[in-house]
């Protein structure tokens, strides 16, 4: 055999076992390579829960301050010194129920006492004088009298309100309400909407708003701060997902459904939105499936197990 082709032998032989170890790596990497696929797919357990149907309220929240239904100032109506009140205050009255007695005596002259009824039955909420004081019937307007104590009808209570001025076409006459007094965190009484300025105030940007409520057990006093809400509209069977399933990604709303085991980023179209829950108008259906707690974690894909399903 010449030298010529017994080199050609041995580069042969070279290139054969070089291709060999370039096959057998590229096997191995793509083996290494499928390992780590298959783990970086693995389940990862999800907290999820259903679309369900279900009755949902538009609400308004708003503040408001309690007033009688009707609340009047008593004056007497003769000038004279306030010798004593026969009523206390947070007392029931009785229409024509003595309040207080009113001693009109002049130098030289006795008159009998002139008695300060209650013009209607309520409840006494403020007794403004001592003892003593001198007393003078009211003018044509008011502005010299001496109002003597407030008394107010408590049957029913007045919410009295100001909303901001984008509330204003969506707030109307007879809408219910639901009231929740300062420092409890039950919405313990409904009522409705029973009067609403015609104008919004160009200093503050409001307008008035007051609502009515029942108040036969007394609950209710004039003074007390009242948390309102507005039941503006009512979808009886609306589709409904918790709010925190909810994802804002590339500029559209997004939620994270699971269908067998894997997650589907799906576009939605939303509604009502409360506290807890969102109206789903479009995207999804009843039992579909979404992951609810830390949903902008996950993507298109990606592979998770239920670990927990949350029920309302």
């Amino acid at each position: 055999m010449t030298g010529h082709k017994l080199l050609s032998l041995r580069i042969g032989f070279v290139l054969v076992c070089a291709i060999a170890v370039i096959t057998s790596c590229k096997s191995q990497k793509k083996e290494a390579s499928s390992e780590k696929k298959e783990q970086s797919q693995e389940a990862q357990p999800v907290v999820a829960a259903k679309a369900i149907r279900m009755k949902l309220n538009d609400k308004i929240l708003l503040m408001g301050d309690v007033r009688g239904i009707r609340e009047a100032d008593v004056y007497p109506k003769v000038p004279g010194k306030l010798q004593e009140y026969r009523v206390k205050e947070r007392q029931w009255v009785k229409k024509n129920q003595v309040i207080a007695v009113v001693d009109q005596d002049l130098t030289g002259v006795k008159y009998n006492p002139a008695l300060i009824k209650a013009p209607f039955s309520g409840m006494v909420v403020q007794l403004y004088l001592d003892p003593g004081e001198v007393v003078n019937p009211p003018t044509m307007s008011r502005t010299m009298g001496t109002p003597i104590a407030r008394v107010a009808d408590l049957k029913k209570v007045r919410i009295v309100m100001h909303a901001p001025d984008r509330f204003v076409n969506r707030i109307h006459p007879g809408m219910p309400v639901e009231i929740n007094l300062s420092g409890t965190d039950r919405w313990i009484r409904r009522g409705k909407v029973t009067r609403i300025t015609p104008q919004v105030d160009p200093l503050t940007r409001t307008f008035l708003v007051e609502a009515t409520v029942p108040n036969h057990d007394g609950l209710f006093v004039p003074g007390m701060f009242a948390r309102v809400r507005v039941i503006t509209r009512t979808e009886k069977d609306a589709l409904v997902i918790p709010r925190e399933a909810l994802v804002s990604r590339n500029g559209k709303t997004i939620v994270m459904k699971v269908e067998d085991g894997v997650v589907r980023e799906v576009e939605v179209k939303t509604g009502i939105v409360t506290d807890l829950y969102v109206q789903i108008l479009s995207g999804l259906e009843k039992n579909d499936m979404v992951i609810v707690m830390g949903p902008d974690l996950f993507h298109e894909g990606d592979r998770v197990t239920i670990a927990e399903e949350l029920h309302p």
